[in-house]
């Protein structure tokens, strides 16, 4: 059976936006789309600073706290909107994970949505709801079509799937902007979801991977120092063998050798 999903637009308007335009923290019960017509504005989310200019598309989904304002140019020009959109009684956004902006090329098509959904307003209610509600789902069809859009996961799957990566991975220059990224996070919540959920913090879950399959390599292989480190994903030598020490106890050259002597 399908589950409801509902539409409902609040305001909107093309507006030319005064040079004290900004607004700090926000945090709207909301989804709101930005469509940018001229000049630059600036968004920031988590630990993201976007600039949208002309012909940028942004979409901020409801209770994403987030600031605006605009650049040193003063000056941007755009049409925007506020609306709900649910599915089964839940904000419709909640299930994929979304980037905050896309760039309109050459296509007519956004800014007539916009000029349709603003021109409802001169007909009368349920009429004037229904057409908006449509041309709201145009729009969100729209984004999705030309966007990144990736389906949410539960956190303990993306844990799994963060520390599944790692493991198969380790010998590259992984960083936690990109495990947070490749999971849906950004960097500070995954950090905290790794560490709640695993105890560690997520790179030095990853350094602890790369340590034993060190351990192996030295153990079982007469592969120099240098070239282990490189194999699983250390740059630094000084660094491996510090950290080396610390988690199994040896310098990696002792370990080897204690190994060697126990096989004797």
């Amino acid at each position: 059976m399908n589950k409801p999903i509902s539409c409902n637009y609040r305001i909107g308007a093309y507006s030319v936006l005064p040079p004290h335009w900004q607004g700090r923290n926000l945090c709207l019960p909301d989804s709101k789309f930005y469509f940018v017509q001229g000049g630059e504005i600036v968004v920031e989310i988590a630990d993201q600073r976007i600039v949208a200019g002309p012909n940028d598309l942004l979409l901020i989904p409801a209770r994403t706290v987030h600031s605006c304002y605009l650049t040193e140019s003063n000056y941007a020009a755009k049409s925007w909107c506020h609306f709900e959109l649910k599915y089964d009684n839940r904000d419709f956004f909640e299930h994929y994970s979304i980037p905050v902006k896309i760039h309109i090329a050459d296509d007519p098509t956004v800014g007539r949505l916009f000029r349709d959904l603003f021109a409802t307003s001169r007909l009368s209610p349920p009429h004037c709801d229904l057409i908006a509600s449509a041309i709201l789902a145009q729009l969100v069809q729209y984004y999705f079509e030309h966007a990144d859009i990736r389906k949410r996961i539960p956190s303990e799957d993306r844990i799994h799937l963060a520390i599944r990566y790692m493991e198969e991975h380790y010998a590259d220059p992984l960083t936690l902007h990109h495990l947070a990224s490749l999971v849906g996070y950004s960097p500070g919540h995954f950090s905290s979801s790794f560490k709640r959920a695993t105890g560690y913090p997520p790179m030095r879950y990853l350094n602890n991977v790369r340590i034993n399959h060190a351990k192996n390599l030295l153990q079982f292989t007469n592969e120099s120092v240098t070239s282990i480190l490189e194999k699983t994903g250390f740059t630094d030598a000084t660094y491996f063998s510090k950290y080396f020490k610390q988690c199994i106890g040896y310098s990696p050259l002792k370990f080897r050798m204690l190994c060697s002597d126990k096989n004797k």
